[in-house]
């Protein structure tokens, strides 16, 4: 130490050492500590008693630290004021200096923590300084990840320390940087939590009484990202932030603290709708909200948050919804929607949506300004999530009213919600099934038109959804679209649903099904599919069915039975059925012969009688004959060539016939020979009946064996004469 004590000091008190570590002679300094060892910790001679090592430090010179630390001078030396080498650097806000010390590593020189107690100063410029640092070290990374570094903030007891800032003594201003650190670690749950914890809610909610607008504006972004939890939300609520937020709106701080501020209001409503009925009933405050658009019209940040804001609070809540339009948020949500600016176009069409949705008395509001032009014609021109936005927005618009739907399905068009179905969008499936679906329901010719566009093939191939109510939607308009009004087929509908294998998926959905709604839905609609297709209709032995109703005592009831079987008879499998029949009772051929000209048979169905008629018939009861002849007159022997009673005979003898339901009415002059008839006919019928029954288990075994049928293997190809009725 003797010659450290001889050191020549210089008029500031300092050695060659000293100037050396100051200017960067790495070689001077080691030239200087091996001819004198206690020179690597000799001390300045002024007020601050600095060693070279925090001379270096000061200066910031990276190479002299090195040196000397190689030297092995003492890192964690402080000077007379306390402050060692992370508090010098923090004075400078020489950042990287600090992050050299992080990567070094060195236990005698803890940086967090030393950073963290130079934080909680009670001086203002040191916490100012200190809070400077840790904010820079742990912005955002350029990709928007969180920085690394949030973990030793943490781990640091960081958390409690800047909430112990927020509560203490120093001026509000002094608080800004420290505050900026904390929204920069605020991300994680674990930094929430010990905000909490802290008491960090009611300190921040007391700061937004502030008078510096920087500290009410940070307090209020720590608050709203806090109120993104539904707990801290409730714990905010329970502590008055929502009154306490309306005293920031009236004191106008500007519009950057406004943003903040109805940012939270909005976090808060979207947490609970118990927080929504909260702030809908706080005096003053929905129109507070809608006054800002006119004071502000031309900030973009506050409107884009302000649009948000009552799409949260709004949202399905009627009495909210309501308040909104009466104070008069609609015309400046729909000017905000002409805009070109993209953020504000969307979040107005989702305020228009979010104050519509499920409330006739805002879509009948909304709809006499008109908005529903404005989504038109976003939805034309537009694309991504603007389109999407804008066609629930209609939809919401459209609400129940099935006029209205139609309506606005009627805007969309065709071809559009065909499009919406085909894109990537489940919002915007739902709404193109549904769109379709309601513009089916009308005219024939919009299901036409949905065939013709090709609008099928992609609803049956949302069968597949995993979204429920998007196949509940599905399964409907495909039931739309097999039947016009009055229950009429469409049989290039159905034609096209069969190919598409939506037969197959609607069976599958009505058997396996989890939804009984589904289930439901899906045989319903199966239904529909098969009405008026030959091979379904005669899987479900409408051949039998009608057999009966061709003995049926009204002769329009026979008579529209026969015209049915007469066209059921173009297929081959209802040929056989009612061949069978007609061999088994012959008079079902007469019927078909009174009620269908000849023509309208089909030839291989005639052919089979004759071919029946050479090989034999069993009888026709006495007194059945009474059902085509009319009393007192004799059936017409009259017959072509082939023994089946010719056209003229046939007419001749409907011509000549009085009505059978005027001849019911007639009453007694019937009724005594038909009694007699009855008596006769009981007898014969009961030596029939053997007979009969053997003949047609005979043909109906020989007729499953040669046209094995399967209820659901079926083909709805109309036929041709299907598509002449």
């Amino acid at each position: 130490m003797e010659g450290a004590e001889t050191e020549p000091f210089d008029h500031l008190g300092w050695a060659h050492i000293h100037h050396a570590a100051n200017k960067g002679f790495p070689k001077s300094i080691e030239r200087f500590v091996h001819a004198d060892r206690d020179s690597l910790e000799l001390e300045t001679k002024d007020e601050l008693h600095s060693t070279p090592f925090l001379i270096a430090v000061s200066s910031g010179n990276l190479d002299s630290i090195k040196c000397l630390l190689n030297l092995g001078a003492k890192i964690d030396v402080i000077n007379t004021q306390n402050h060692g080498a992370v508090e010098l650097c923090a004075i400078r806000q020489s950042i990287s200096l600090l992050e050299y010390f992080i990567e070094l590593n060195d236990d005698r020189l803890p940086v967090w923590k030393n950073l963290l107690r130079f934080l909680s100063s009670d001086s203002e410029d040191e916490a100012v300084s200190a809070g400077k640092c840790l904010q820079t070290l742990t912005q955002y990374k350029a990709e928007g990840e969180i920085n690394p570094n949030w973990e030793a903030v943490y781990n640091s007891g960081g958390v409690p320390v800047i909430v112990k800032v927020a509560k203490g003594n120093i001026a509000d201003d002094a608080k800004v940087p420290a505050f900026h650190t904390l929204l920069n670690i605020i991300e994680r749950s674990e930094v929430k939590e010990q905000i909490l914890s802290s008491g960090g809610i009611q300190a921040f909610i007391r700061l937004l009484k502030s008078p510096v607008s920087d500290t009410v504006q940070l307090a209020a972004q720590i608050l709203k990202e806090l109120a993104t939890v539904s707990d801290y939300a409730d714990q905010e609520v329970q502590n008055n932030i929502i009154p306490s937020l309306l005293s920031v709106m009236k004191a106008n701080m500007g519009p950057e603290v406004l943003v903040e501020v109805v940012d939270c209001l909005g976090n808060i409503a979207e947490a609970s709708s118990k927080h929504q009925n909260v702030i809908g009933s706080t005096h003053g405050l929905i129109p507070g909200l809608v006054n800002l658009y006119e004071a502000y019209q031309k900030d973009k940040a506050l409107l884009y948050s302000l649009n948000k804001a009552v799409g949260k609070i709004s949202r399905n809540d009627a009495s909210n919804q309501l308040s909104f339009v009466e104070h008069g948020v609609t015309p400046h949500v729909k000017k905000l929607m002409a805009t070109k600016n993209k953020d504000l176009q969307i979040s107005s069409v989702e305020a228009i949506h979010l104050l519509a949705d499920k409330n006739a008395q805002t879509q009948r509001a909304i709809l006499e300004v008109r908005a529903q032009d404005l989504l038109i014609h976003l939805l034309e021109k537009a694309q991504g999530q603007l389109q999407i936005k804008s066609a629930m927005a209609l939809w919401a618009l459209a609400g129940e009213d099935s006029d209205e739907q139609r309506n606005m399905a009627e805007k969309m068009k065709v071809g559009l919600l065909i499009e919406f179905v085909n894109s990537m969008s489940e919002d915007l499936h739902y709404i193109g099934s549904e769109g379709l679906g309601v513009l089916a329901e009308g005219p024939l010719t919009y299901q036409t038109e949905i065939a013709n566009a090709n609008g099928i093939h992609p609803l049956v191939r949302h069968l597949r959804s995993d979204k429920e109510y998007i196949v509940q939607s599905i399964i409907r308009t495909l039931r739309h679209m097999c039947v016009g009004v009055g229950y009429v087929p469409h049989p290039k509908n159905q034609n096209m649903i069969s190919h598409s294998r939506g037969i197959k998926f609607l069976i599958a959905l009505m058997v396996h099904s989890k939804d009984e709604i589904i289930q439901v839905e899906s045989a319903l609609t199966l239904g529909y599919v098969s009405l008026g297709v030959p091979n379904a209709i005669i899987s479900i032995s409408a051949i039998d069915i009608l057999s009966k109703l061709l003995l049926s005592p009204a002769e329009n009831v026979r008579g529209c039975a026969a015209i049915a079987l007469s066209y059921l008879a173009y297929n081959h499998a209802a040929e056989r059925q009612l061949l069978n029949k007609c061999r088994s009772d012959p008079i079902l051929m007469k019927f078909l012969l009174r009620y269908n000209k000849k023509n309208k048979l089909p030839p291989g169905f005639l052919d089979g009688w004759r071919h029946y008629k050479r090989i034999g018939l069993p009888p026709i009861e006495e007194g059945r004959i009474n059902l085509i002849a009319p009393k007192g007159r004799p059936e017409s022997k009259e017959s072509d060539s082939t023994g089946i009673l010719s056209p003229l005979s046939v007419i001749q003898s409907s011509n000549s016939q009085s009505n059978p339901i005027l001849e019911e009415g007639q009453g007694t002059a019937r009724s005594s020979q038909s009694s007699r008839l009855t008596n006769r006919s009981d007898s014969l019928s009961k030596s029939q009946l053997s007979m009969d029954r053997h003949s047609q288990q005979s043909q109906s075994s020989l007729l499953h064996a040669d046209i094995p049928m399967s209820p659901t293997d079926v083909n709805i190809a109309p036929s041709a004469a299907l598509t002449e009725a």
